[in-house]
């Protein structure tokens, strides 16, 4: 991503479609950078404290409903970062949801509102995934927060309120994208 929005991002430099693209990689098992061995080493219960589970770099899915990656399947892992960004991988849909925000634009006080929004996120991409999924419909790259919005406005109206929440922004708008590749 070059847009000079994407380089003023003080955590992730790039764009949710350069963080998805990565979130990819560790989907297939990680080549051609890591061996299947190493990710599924990385991504295997390593310290647990309550609701709080790691692996090696990620964090793994906890039965925390405030958690992001509650909606997700318990297969899923991923990472959170302090500005907002986050990826998250969740093997048994095929999906990498990555989202790239810059919540500290306007302070520092609003993480429960971002770790609101997070869930609520997870929560609406897996809805639209299960149902693409229960209707047999194709499955393809989510990129836009519009799109959303369309993919979701036909199931539930509701879902118009989470997409205000991801363009809210201003001239830092955080960006989103879900990927689930149909065939790979």
């Amino acid at each position: 991503c070059s847009s000079s929005r994407a380089r003023r991002r003080p955590s992730w430099s790039g764009c949710a479609r350069d963080l998805a693209t990565f979130g990819e990689m560790y989907r297939r098992g990680g080549a051609p950078m890591l061996k299947k061995s190493t990710v599924e080493e990385m991504t295997r219960l390593q310290a647990q404290d309550g609701a709080v589970r790691r692996g090696i770099g990620f964090a793994l899915w906890s039965p925390d409903p405030g958690a992001a990656s509650n909606p997700l399947s318990e297969q899923s892992f991923g990472h959170l970062g302090f500005t907002g960004t986050s990826l998250w991988i969740d093997p048994k849909r095929d999906l990498v949801a990555a989202c790239v925000t810059n919540r500290v634009y306007y302070g520092r006080e609003n993480a429960d509102a971002m770790g609101a929004f997070r869930v609520a996120l997870h929560r609406a991409i897996c809805e639209i995934i299960d149902a693409m999924s229960f209707r047999g419909a194709e499955r393809r790259e989510i990129s836009s927060p519009a799109e959303i919005s369309r993919s979701a406005r036909n199931d539930n109206p509701s879902y118009d309120k989470l997409v205000i929440g991801i363009d809210g922004g201003g001239t830092h708008t955080p960006a989103a994208s879900a990927h689930s590749p149909a065939s790979h």
